[in-house]
């Protein structure tokens, strides 16, 4: 039976180290189990930064605990509440952090699982840097019923499985005599001591300076700080640079990073590829290692852009413009390259002038149809390269009219589209009776009046279609490169003159003749515009002799011839008249028998 021979303070003590070692990480190892599966516990951590290479990251006696390759499994009662604590906050993201955050205080309000946890990491961190070995009453009594407070409400979480306030009161009665001294220093002893490995006291801190953010064509630099204790071995330092998933260690005698040593890395004239994590690294056994803080360098900086492209020709060259720029506080551009169909140009026949990183211009001297191709340029700065292109071939032409029957007599315009690059140097118009032989157009002729030779848009007019037009047409555009022909339009012109049967009556009784005339069309395109009976070469008027002939118009075009009489003995013929032309009837012989 122990007596009570130590203080009142001192029996404080003892007791808030117990439920420190022993009571507060029971809540802590639940919370861990609910969340994360032991057996799972190495690929949590496999994959979470932080505990490998960032600020937090486990400790060498930490890795031996918990970072187990399968098919070990860790046991969570052998963790302490640095390790529960670390572990929970950066891999159980279902559970919500303290108000404030990690590390710090929480406010008395704050009674979440979140700010519980806070508030034992505290508690024990109280113990752990607190040198004496008394424990004031009155301030004991506050300590512990904030503890009590604390424990209660995890006593309610759905995930316990130890009883929290049970443990909690047997730590309270517990009364400790001399006899139990020596064992509590021996006890006390060993979770100082096994703090001071969890600090890493032993081993070196490695950090690493340098600016997360440099213009692209600068140069970075990082920095090694090592912090280290009674230590002084000669830490080797290694770099190594991490892209995604993929990390490398780099060669520091690379001229890339020329002039870097293990404490210091220099990288020369950033680009684009060197975007990456960098950390340093020591080594400190076969199968243990010390990651730096990581440092993510991005560079600073837009690629170049095209500002002028454009192309201009004339008789005997073919000439691309262009200008580049970078904006403000990028690099500048260091290379240009031209390429013809995805080769570099072949710079020695003297056929290409220009296309240098000082010109603005490439030349292709005495372009024919070798030069077609696709010509791109390539402008680089530390950032990346920007290309633009131009595809030089013979030019395309299609021609249409607008309406599907073309007919006689009216306008006709037959319209074309041309794609070409370079511009085209000339069109043509062409026609052609049998859609083989084509001969060119002359616009300039009146029946072609408003026809165009507009290399962009050019146009054929026909102001008054007629049967001569029934013929194949064609464009005919050529540029530097070569020429085309359109394919053949053949124009087809609908319309037909009157159709005209006619026949006559003799009325004996009344001495008249009536000469019958039908007057049709076999489409609707052109109406009838006159019609009239001729005697002879004569041509007979309604007026002549009065009432002597009956009316004619184009709705009845019969004629009647009143008071017969021997001169009007002779040939009589109908003529009805279109747009499209004139038609006249067989010839209707009245002799002197009448």
């Amino acid at each position: 039976m122990s007596s009570n021979r130590l203080s009142i303070a001192e029996q404080n003590f003892f007791r808030f180290v117990k439920a420190c070692v022993e009571l507060i990480k029971l809540p802590l190892i639940d919370i861990l189990t609910d969340q994360i599966d032991p057996g799972d516990l190495f690929n949590q951590i496999d994959s979470c930064d932080d505990l490998l290479t960032g600020e937090y990251k486990l400790l060498p006696f930490q890795r031996t605990l918990c970072y187990l390759p399968p098919p070990d499994v860790p046991d969570y009662k052998l963790f302490d509440v640095t390790l529960l604590y670390k572990l929970i906050i950066n891999l159980c993201s279902s559970l919500n952090p303290p108000t404030k955050g990690w590390f710090k205080k929480p406010t008395r309000k704050d009674k979440s699982i979140g700010a519980d946890i806070e508030r034992l990491r505290l508690l024990k961190n109280s113990y752990s840097h607190d040198d004496s070995a008394e424990f004031p009453d009155i301030e004991f009594q506050k300590v512990w019923k904030d503890l009590k407070y604390v424990i209660k409400r995890f006593q309610k979480g759905t995930w316990r499985t130890y009883d929290y306030e049970g443990e909690l009161e047997k730590i309270e009665r517990l009364k400790f005599g001399y006899e139990d001294w020596d064992q509590c220093k021996l006890f006390l002893k060993a979770t100082l001591n096994l703090w001071e490995q969890l600090n890493h006291k032993d081993e070196p801190e490695i950090l690493i300076k340098g600016e997360n953010n440099v213009l692209f064509g600068d140069k970075a630099r990082f920095d090694v700080e090592i912090k280290k204790t009674d230590n002084n071995s000669n830490w080797a330092v290694t770099w190594q640079k991490t892209t995604g998933d993929v990390s490398k260690i780099l060669r520091t005698s690379d001229e890339k990073y020329k002039e870097s040593t293990n404490r210091r890395l220099f990288i020369w004239s950033v680009c684009k590829e060197d975007e990456a994590e960098y950390h340093a690294v020591i080594y400190t056994g076969e199968k243990s290692s010390i990651f730096s803080n990581s440092i993510h360098l991005h560079g600073l900086g837009d690629m170049p852009f095209f500002s002028v492209w454009d192309i201009k020709t004339d008789k005997k060259e073919l000439t691309i413009n262009y200008e580049y720029g970078v904006t403000q506080s990028s690099p500048q551009v260091f290379e240009v390259k031209w390429a013809k169909n995805g080769k570099p140009l072949n710079w020695e026949n003297n056929r290409y002038l220009g296309g240098s990183l000082n010109d603005k211009y490439l030349t292709i001297t005495s372009p024919t149809s070798d030069g077609k191709g696709t010509y791109s340029c390539t402008v680089t700065n530390a950032v990346g390269s920007v290309s633009k292109d131009f595809t030089f071939d013979v030019p395309n032409a299609t021609i249409s009219t607008d309406n599907s029957e073309v007919v006689f007599g009216s306008e006709t315009k037959v319209k074309s589209l041309v794609a070409s690059c370079p511009k085209p140097d000339g069109v043509e118009w062409q026609k052609s009776k049998d859609g083989n032989f084509f001969l060119g157009i002359d616009i300039n002729k009146p029946h072609y009046h408003g026809s165009s030779l507009n290399s962009e848009s050019p146009l054929l007019l026909i102001s008054k279609t007629v049967f001569d037009d029934v013929l194949y047409y064609r464009l005919h555009v050529w540029n530097k490169i070569g020429e085309h022909f359109s394919d053949p339009l053949f124009l087809d012109v609908k319309g037909n003159p009157p159709n005209i049967t006619s026949s006559h009556e003799t009325d004996i009784e009344n001495h008249s003749v009536k000469l019958i005339g039908k007057v049709f069309l076999y489409d609707q395109f052109h109406e009838i515009l006159d019609v009239f009976w001729s005697m002879g070469e004569k041509k007979l008027d309604n007026f002549e002799g009065k009432n002597k002939y009956s009316k004619v118009s184009t709705k009845d075009p019969s004629l009647t011839i009143f008071n017969v009489n021997e001169h009007d003995a002779g040939s009589y013929q109908l003529t009805a008249t279109n747009a499209v032309g004139q038609t006249k009837s067989h010839v209707i012989v009245l002799g002197n028998t009448i």
